[in-house]
């Protein structure tokens, strides 16, 4: 469990994402919010739900929530 509780190494960049999508924000919202592109946003969530080793945005939103890593 602690393995679960511990923060994995995000990037600011991908905490910044990793907030938005925990606000309930869309990809496309993302990405005019921080000026990238809506790939961009993507490959960053890609490399969040990996290093999280999560399946999707919810999962990786509610344990983010749960534990305090985004507010």
């Amino acid at each position: 469990m602690n393995e679960l509780k511990s923060r994995p190494c995000l990037s600011k960049r991908e905490l910044e994402v990793l907030a938005l999508v925990s606000q309930g924000r869309s990809n496309q919202q993302i990405a005019d919010e921080l000026v990238i592109s809506i790939e961009t946003v993507k490959s960053h969530l890609k490399q969040v739900f990996f290093k999280m080793r999560v399946r999707g945005r919810t999962e990786a939103a509610a344990r983010a929530i749960i534990f305090g890593w985004v507010q």
